[in-house]
């Protein structure tokens, strides 16, 4: 028989030899009490009739372990970068694992750029078994929030050009220059449900398609409401750090 190990020595109902004879037969093994280690145990069975006359058969018992360790992992982390490349305190991972030593790696980087990084922890125990899990590291920018004349619940006039600004700082408070931020923006109905982004139009030359434009004081967007309906409108920033700002305004 083969069995998975539950112990350094696992105990394992092996089951129970018979034997026929004329006369009494008694019937022993030298199977261990303690229970059986990690590989290949023969157990010889010995049947012995009163008279002494005695048999002998043996049976071939295998413990292997194909059990991968329990691996627990720190929790999803967020922090704010303290520059293109941040420092991270990830925590500890611990594994358990009936054969040791189990040893814990992981595949983090030296430093965190902006945006999300997943760090794959490995656990692998004395006989080579394997198990994995992940971590999210999200490093983000600080937003300073849009900046005047545009603020949440707004209401301006249409046919206009609206002047987007806001700036990003590291941890320290260093403005972030390399950023990328690109806006949408969606018409909402009567009930906030939002419909399709519309095609936008910039106001300014300088402007690229629906990317914002990184300038000595933050990231500007001049955005035409030439041909907009009036009603209500959602500006949404999406940035590189993976994160995404947003204001409700109104046209009229």
């Amino acid at each position: 028989m083969t069995a998975e190990a539950t112990a350094i020595l696992s105990p394992l109902a092996i089951g129970t030899a018979t034997a026929t004879d004329i006369f009494d037969v008694i019937v022993t093994s030298d199977a261990p009490v303690d229970g059986y280690p990690l590989g290949e145990t023969i157990v010889g069975w010995t049947a012995t009739d009163i008279h002494d006359n005695a048999i002998g058969g043996d049976q071939r018992v295998t413990v292997v372990d194909t059990t991968p360790p329990v691996l627990d992992v720190p929790a999803d982390l967020s922090v704010l970068a303290t520059g293109p490349s941040t420092q991270v305190d990830l925590g500890n991972a611990t594994a358990t694992d009936i054969f040791e030593p189990v040893n814990v790696t992981n595949d983090a980087p030296a430093g965190f750029g902006p945006g999300f990084t997943v760090v794959t922890w490995t656990a692998v125990d004395a006989n080579d078994n394997v198990s994995s899990r992940t971590q999210n590291v999200h490093a983000t920018y600080g937003f300073s929030g849009f900046a005047p004349p545009l603020h949440d619940g707004g209401i301006y006039k249409a046919n206009r050009t609206l002047p987007i600004k806001f700036e990003l700082q590291f941890a320290a408070g260093e403005a972030v220059a390399g950023a990328v931020a690109t806006l949408s923006v969606v018409p909402l109905g009567s009930d906030d449900t939002p419909g399709e982004p519309l095609d936008i139009e910039t106001g300014e030359a300088a402007d690229s398609g629906a990317t914002f434009r990184a300038t000595g004081d933050g990231y500007h967007y001049n955005l035409s409401t030439q041909g907009l309906a009036s009603g209500r409108y959602r500006i949404i920033v999406s940035i590189d750090d993976g994160t995404t700002q947003s204001m409700d305004i109104i046209l009229r």
